[in-house]
């Protein structure tokens, strides 16, 4: 891909030809595809290559909000093995469609001949070999060198940059609004809690870079969904007398906006890797005034400032709302 991608860009006057003849020479020394090597080194973003690529070869992009909540049945269709092989992670797969996000679009054809796919009808959409490497260590495991995970902080940082939003409210005022909108649309659609869940986490997410839901069952607290997907089986049933954040949550049905304090969180801390970002939330979620579960949000990754708080609280405000009206669609079914 490496010659009909570098002649691509410079026909689109997106590098130039010296360019390309030093983003060659450190493929060489460094590995990775061509792309990467052309982030690397600054003369390309990873938003203007995973554009250019969709342009290119007619496939949608995959957002980042699709890759990091994956069903483990839909990753189970692909074997580690050709996911590594291909650089293709598998994100979603409803009536025999099976969707699949890839780093080099110049391989779709063979991939739709595997064996594992030859029962499916494939979507194909396309993602940065970057952020494909990064979702491939986190579902399959894969030996992901350090470069990628570098990259994709990098790249953060330079969006953040390029917006004047270091406190790291990216979203406007406008954005975040439209967002309320959608979100409202989405949430009357759907047909049971663990989907308005769904729904609710991929909104958050654009709001937090982690967000942890933990369901509220007989007083006790359990991992419920998580984004990024983690395994964190110690935080189950979870006594939230334990976790003195958790217990002003939910004895006061209250929100908490503030520093990490870990003081009597360690069980929680260490679980979750959190490492004490300087900020996180901690908010509940009530239907007719009984918390049904408690969410924890953190902007880990680039530690940046947690913005659109009151947003944040409509939006879990507007998913307990849907849940009530399917709670009340069951009785009107059920007597």
């Amino acid at each position: 891909m490496n010659g009909l991608l570098g002649e691509l860009l410079i026909s689109a006057n997106k590098i130039t030809e010296d360019q390309l003849l030093t983003v060659l020479e450190s493929q060489i020394t460094e590995g990775g595809r061509l792309g990467t090597n052309l982030i690397e080194l600054g003369y390309i973003s990873e938003e203007e290559l995973t554009h250019f690529l969709s342009e290119q070869f007619q496939l949608p992009i995959v957002s980042q909000v699709h890759l990091a909540q994956i069903e483990k049945s839909v990753l189970h269709l692909i074997s580690r093995s050709l996911a590594i092989e291909y650089e293709m992670i598998p994100f979603a797969c409803e009536n025999s469609v099976i969707k699949i996000a890839v780093a080099n679009p110049i391989m779709t054809p063979e991939i739709e001949e595997l064996e594992e796919l030859k029962s499916y009808k494939v979507q194909f959409h396309v993602a940065s070999e970057v952020r494909i490497q990064s979702f491939l260590k986190k579902y399959y495991h894969s030996d992901t060198k350090p470069r990628f995970s570098n990259l994709l902080y990098k790249e953060r940082n330079k969006l953040k940059a390029a917006t004047g939003n270091e406190d790291g409210t990216q979203l406007d005022a406008d954005q975040a609004k439209l967002y309320i909108e959608l979100a409202k649309k989405d949430l009357l659609l759907v047909q049971d809690r663990d989907q308005a869940i769904h729904i609710l986490m991929s909104y958050l997410a654009l709001f937090l870079e982690r967000v942890y839901c933990f369901s509220m069952k007989k007083g006790k607290l359990n991992l419920w969904i998580s984004l990024p997907e983690e395994e964190a089986n110690s935080l189950d049933e979870l006594n939230p007398t334990d976790l003195p954040w958790f217990e002003e949550v939910i004895k006061n049905k209250t929100f908490y906006n503030g520093p990490m304090m870990p003081a009597g969180m360690e069980k929680f801390v260490g679980a979750l890797d959190i490492q004490f970002p300087p900020q996180v939330v901690v908010f509940p979620m009530c239907i007719k005034g009984h918390i049904v579960c408690v969410f924890y949000g953190d902007n880990f990754f680039s530690r940046a400032k947690i913005g659109h708080i009151e947003v944040i609280k409509k939006l879990i405000a507007k998913c307990a709302l849907s849940l009530e009206i399917l709670i009340l669609r069951k009785k009107i079914i059920e007597t």
